[in-house]
């Protein structure tokens, strides 16, 4: 049975926090003992404080030793991105350390694809195939989909109806390609369709063009020809 991992509710102050934190500093002691003092402010109970700066830390800090080339790049893109697209840097830690945070996106992406509204109901039904029916990942799905409203990416219409607000625009090329590397990483998958990577589902609340160009500076990167379409290939 896979352990859910990520059933807190954050705020995007609190992710930026973090991330600012851990660009600054790298000593885990010290980073915990800062989050702590500043989480003291925002959450007044000892054990609820806990939960949410191990989920924090665990997002910026004690990561997957595979995955510290994904964090290393987003913090280096910290001090180059500003303003809304700051949280594609959040959703690219979230999406390649929590799979919880992985099906859950893709589901929500892929309901509001054709429609704009989204209901708690039906992403738990479609989450319960992937997971099982379980409590803990029933709290999960509520307490995510409550930060998304946090960071405004959805808009909670009352009786557990949600609605996907407009897009992020990305323009950070950099930011976009750490995106996909992750994406392609984190899924063990050597390509993807160019059409494809316009239409990732995990990562509905923004809007990623990948053009020719984004691709012709990267040695990290490969388009190949592959029949009438092109793929995008890790070098």
């Amino acid at each position: 049975m896979r352990i859910v991992g990520l059933d807190r509710f954050l705020k995007g102050e609190w992710l930026d926090k973090t991330m600012e934190i851990a660009s600054n500093e790298s000593d885990i002691s010290l980073i915990r003992e800062t989050l702590e003092e500043y989480l003291k402010q925002e959450i007044p109970g000892d054990i609820t404080r806990r939960k949410a700066r191990d989920k924090l830390m665990a997002i910026w800090v004690n990561i997957p030793e595979e995955l510290e080339w994904i964090k290393s790049e987003a913090i280096i893109l910290s001090n180059e991105v500003f303003n809304q697209e700051r949280l594609l840097l959040h959703w690219t830690m979230m999406f390649a350390v929590y799979p919880i945070f992985r099906d859950i996106s893709t589901i929500i992406g892929a309901i509001t694809d054709f429609q704009d509204d989204v209901t708690l109901s039906l992403v738990e039904k479609r989450i319960y195939e992937i997971w099982g029916e379980r409590s803990t990942v029933k709290y999960a799905v509520q307490k995510i989909m409550s930060s998304m409203v946090d960071w405004q990416v959805l808009e909670r219409r009352g009786n557990g109806k949600f609605k996907k607000k407009t897009p992020i625009k990305i323009e950070n090329t950099s930011l976009k390609l750490l995106y996909l590397k992750a994406y392609l990483s984190v899924n063990n998958k050597d390509y993807i369709e160019f059409f494809k990577a316009n239409n990732i589902k995990s990562v509905f609340p923004f809007e990623i063009q990948y053009k020719m160009e984004d691709f012709a500076l990267s040695d990290e990167f490969a388009l190949v020809k592959m029949g009438s379409d092109v793929a995008i290939s890790l070098a």
